[in-house]
């Protein structure tokens, strides 16, 4: 009898399991590294005062959805006046709502810069952590600054 209801135990076990590490859950919430960019004019970093006029937005429809982390002012003292402005909510936009084409916004009636960036969501096979896939620049790889000691890449957006 004893044997029976270890093996009712059993079978029930082995149909009532579910499988809980799917490869579309993770157990922690994660947050994406920073897209940090160096943007440069004619070769040359543009200066903080611009930096902080600059604007990031993707669309909506016909409804132009700002992103409001994107800053320079989030950098260390060290960074100051080097071109340098980032955003990490870009990151979740990208991965957790599909949103793959934002634009650079510059107060001085400059062209608006289009960036393609695409991120992976956290899964199990990724270790829960959101990976940064492409950054490209009007329609090109955008380059990377090796010189910055960051975890995130630096791109440049070099505007002539």
């Amino acid at each position: 009898m004893k044997r029976l209801i270890v093996f009712n135990f059993l079978i029930f076990g082995l149909f009532a399991c579910k499988k809980t590490n799917s490869e579309s859950s993770c157990k922690y919430d994660a947050l994406p590294n920073s897209l940090i960019l160096k943007i440069t004019k004619n070769g040359k970093v543009l200066d903080d005062s611009i930096l902080a006029d600059c604007k990031l937005y993707y669309n909506e429809g016909l409804v132009k959805k700002y992103v409001n982390d994107f800053t320079f002012n989030n950098l260390e003292a060290q960074y100051k006046g080097r071109g340098l402005i980032s955003s990490r909510r870009i990151g979740i936009l990208s991965a957790d709502y599909n949103i793959k084409t934002f634009y650079i916004e510059y107060a001085q009636s400059w062209p608006a810069d289009t960036l393609s960036i695409d991120y992976l969501k956290p899964m199990p096979s990724n270790n829960c952590l959101y990976l940064q896939n492409a950054v490209n620049h009007n329609g090109v790889a955008a380059a990377v600054d090796s010189s910055f000691p960051f975890n995130s890449a630096v791109f440049i957006i070099a505007k002539p």
